[in-house]
């Protein structure tokens, strides 16, 4: 999933999509870098950051109130293109993981355990490899058309 998530159970309950709402399956009006908020602040998780072991951080404007917000700020501020900012940034509805409602009525219930939980996040990760493995041939077919340029 990512390399943030590892040890991290909120990380890997959120990055697995098992803790998502509904909208985040269905219709996501806030994805990618829409936003109804004055300002947007995230982690920059894409390519361009992902070198920078300290970590970058994002913000995205979308009002005069926001701006006036982050001018009044000490932050120290370096423009960018927001598809650099904006790269791991999802860009379609999330994918309901199978294991969602497994795993939200887990949660909801008094009497679990902590292992359950984590075996259910054992069960997505296998879930998730095993999906990326099956889309790998595909991918490579891709990449490779591109390259040969066919």
């Amino acid at each position: 999933i990512s390399r943030y998530s590892e040890g991290d159970l909120f990380y890997k309950c959120f990055l697995g999509h098992l803790c998502l709402g509904e909208q985040c399956h269905k219709a996501c009006k806030y994805k990618y870098v829409n936003s109804s908020a004055d300002i947007r602040i995230g982690d920059c998780w894409g390519r361009t950051f992902m070198d920078n072991e300290d970590g970058v951080s994002s913000v995205f404007v979308y009002s005069e109130k926001g701006l006036e917000a982050i001018k009044n700020s000490n932050l120290t501020l370096q423009k960018l293109p927001k598809e650099s900012v904006a790269e791991a940034q999802m860009k379609k509805n999330a994918s309901k993981s199978p294991l969602r409602t497994l795993f939200m009525n887990t949660i909801k219930k008094e009497s679990s355990t902590m292992l359950q939980i984590k075996i259910i996040l054992l069960a997505n990760d296998c879930i998730s490899l095993l999906l990326r493995i099956q889309r790998m041939p595909l991918r490579i077919l891709k990449r490779s058309k591109r390259f040969l340029k066919i």
